[in-house]
This record gives C-alpha cells, sequence and structure tokens, in this order.
C-alpha cells in the first residue's frame, strides 16, 4: 500500500501527466526529448523565471524542515539512528509539548 501511495505522489507532486511521453513511457516510444533544464545554471534560470516551481521548492524544504523537528533529528542520537536503520521515529498523532 506504501508503495502504490508513494508512486501516486510522485506522479502527482512532478506533473507526470503534462508530458506524455514521460507520462505513458514506454506506450509512446522507448525514448525522451529533451525537456527541462541540462545544467545547474539552467535549473537556476527555470527556477528564478517560474514561480511554480520556486513555490514547490520551497513547500518540499518547509516539508523536510517540518519532518526534521517532528523526528527530533537536531539530536546525534536520532540522527546515528537514521543512518544505521533508514527509519525516522516520529510521532503519528498531535505532538504535545
Amino acid at each position: 500500500m506504501a508503495l502504490a501511495v508513494g508512486m501516486l505522489a510522485h506522479l502527482l507532486f512532478d506533473a507526470m501527466w503534462t508530458n506524455q511521453e514521460t507520462f505513458l513511457w514506454p506506450f509512446l516510444g522507448l525514448e525522451f526529448t529533451a525537456a527541462g533544464p541540462a545544467t545547474v545554471s539552467g535549473y537556476l534560470k527555470d527556477l528564478v523565471a517560474d514561480p511554480l516551481l520556486w513555490a514547490g521548492e520551497l513547500l518540499g524544504l518547509a516539508y523536510l524542515a517540518w519532518l526534521w523537528r517532528r523526528a527530533g533529528l537536531g539530536s546525534a542520537a536520532a540522527r546515528s539512528e537514521f543512518r544505521s536503520t533508514g527509519m525516522i521515529d516520529a510521532p503519528i498523532g498531535p505532538v504535545r509539548s
């Protein structure tokens, strides 16, 4: 179930449906057309020019900051456990202070 939800979220957040060749690969052919910036400077140029792109990036950074705080990754022990197990021990319900 988690894999299916993750794949659906990937399709949704990356707006995969906007490029049919990518979304329906390999049914529309095995080759990809050049899309998007090929270099870091090209990506930065697109980032500045497209507010929707930087809004998505900021939303992703905000989520990572929230997850960092929620999981207590500010402590060295929590980071060490995450590196060794690959799992984040974050409470499911509301956080009570």
